[in-house]
């Protein structure tokens, strides 16, 4: 995700990168507590990896509020992670995931 997030930089203001950088920030938390063993992105899983995690964004709440999260923050939150794997998969990216 970091190389991605570097490659942004080219194109996109530093305030966009570091949005973009939170909402990726809770897919990678996600998959930590969810799959630990998981050791590329490559081994990524529509089933076991993306759609509970779209589960879990449809059901988050704010860490500070402890309401839910809005519909724009789970927008952003899927939006981001679609672009990041669209993008790596355009790119050609090695250790992209499955299909891409």
């Amino acid at each position: 995700m970091t190389a991605y997030l570097e490659r942004l930089h080219a194109t996109l203001a530093r305030s966009t990168v570091q949005g973009t950088a939170s909402e990726l920030a809770h897919f990678g938390r996600f998959l930590a507590r969810h799959d630990p063993q998981l050791e590329s992105l490559a081994a990524l899983d529509r089933q076991r990896h993306i759609e509970p995690y779209l589960n879990e964004v449809a059901a988050a709440t704010s860490r500070r509020t402890g309401a839910a999260i809005t519909k724009s923050t789970a927008k952003q939150r899927i939006q981001a992670l679609g672009s990041f794997l669209d993008a790596i998969a355009e790119w050609g990216w090695p250790r992209r995931p499955p299909g891409g």
